[in-house]
């Protein structure tokens, strides 16, 4: 299995025409989100955020010519999945990044969302658990007056 290098939620990843370097922009830890004290927000509500999960992996000796998946997945604080990705990839240079760009992050609840990681060879039923990354969906403040 390849070994995982990086795996981070953020605002936005650049890869660099000239040099094919990678760029990573605003690391998320938490989304804010305003809200009217008065009103009620449902359960499944979705803000239209712009967000990327990215995934660095290294290749392994025993991965030549191997196909594998990965799998991202964002749950609510009530455990409910609402992003599930497969990405089917392979090794063919010493590293290898996906890069997931998503619209819409689950901003019903407060508390936190779990993005999880999972991989397997391509072919096999198991899901290997890699790693975990909670974010926090925080509400703050009152939404603007509209008197």
């Amino acid at each position: 299995m390849p070994r995982l290098v990086l795996f981070v939620p953020c605002n936005l990843t650049i890869v660099g025409a000239d040099e094919n370097a990678l760029s990573v922009i605003q690391i998320m830890e938490d989304v804010n989100v305003p809200v009217d004290p008065a009103g009620a927000m449902e359960a499944d509500a979705s803000a239209a955020l712009q967000w990327t999960a990215l995934t660095l992996w290294q290749r392994e000796p025993s991965d030549e010519g191997q196909s594998f998946e990965q799998r991202i997945q964002l749950a609510r604080p009530d455990g409910v999945v609402g992003l599930d990705s497969i990405v089917r990839f392979e090794l063919a240079k010493r590293n290898q990044r996906n890069i997931l760009r998503v619209t819409g992050f689950p901003v019903g609840q407060s508390g936190i969302c779990k993005l999880t990681l999972t991989i397997r060879a391509e072919g096999e039923v198991d899901w290997r658990p890699m790693t975990e990354y909670h974010l926090e969906v925080k509400y703050v403040g009152d939404a603007p007056d509209n008197e």
